[in-house]
């Protein structure tokens, strides 16, 4: 969502440009086994449990628009998150930590109108500020250091001067450095990546409104 409240207010010129922007998702639980590595015995780590997922995200800020001609634009957004992936029925002998990132985001985007054709595409860089479980020194790593990246591009076709079909993708991906100090921690890594890949489909209708006079 974004909301410009100088458009509404009448304002001209760099005033009515600057908007508030908010996102929040939320994926339908779902199930996963947890099984036994091939590498430990059955005895070791138990039977095979399922676990329910808990997937959500959100993100408010503010964003800054560029108009570069009616029909193509420019924006940059500052703002700030937080992103949850939680497995229920584990709490006992975990073997895969539940992850709640929250982060600042720094991101560009660009909407451009080519006749029937438009684009959308944005890139943000995310700077993590927690990791939740996962940077609990009693339960995995005491020295989590990530950073993350976010990208997508949306294609439309108007099929009518007010309907869209689209067509998009996006990426979000996360690196960690765990720096193995001390030694003797309970569990030693050098680091991993965390990568949530999405594709959709939808349409889009677009209100019509009067040309713009002098």
């Amino acid at each position: 969502a974004e909301f410009y409240p100088g458009a509404l207010l009448g304002a001209d010129g760099f005033g009515s440009n600057i908007g508030l922007v908010g996102t929040f998702s939320y994926g339908i639980p779902g199930s996963v086994i947890d099984n036994c590595p091939k590498s430990q015995a059955d005895a070791a780590c138990g039977p095979p449990r399922t676990l329910r997922t808990n997937v959500h995200e959100w993100m408010v800020g503010a964003r800054a628009r560029v108009p570069l001609n009616p029909a193509t634009g420019l924006g940059f957004t500052g703002s700030y998150g937080q992103q949850r992936y939680f497995l229920r029925g584990d709490e006992v002998n975990a073997r895969v930590p539940d992850i709640q990132y929250g982060y600042i985001r720094l991101g560009a985007d660009l909407r451009a109108d080519l006749g029937k054709i438009s684009l959308e595409a944005f890139l943000g860089a995310r700077l993590v500020l927690s990791t939740g479980e996962l940077q609990n020194p009693k339960i995995w790593f005491a020295n989590v250091g990530a950073r993350g990246v976010d990208a997508g591009l949306t294609l439309g076709y108007a099929v009518t001067p007010t309907v869209s079909v689209l067509v998009g993708g996006d990426l979000t991906r996360y690196g960690f450095n765990f720096n193995p100090i001390p030694a003797n921690a309970i569990y030693v890594a050098g680091g991993a990546v965390d990568q949530y890949l999405g594709g959709w489909v939808g349409a889009s209708f677009r209100l019509p409104g009067q040309p713009a006079t002098e």
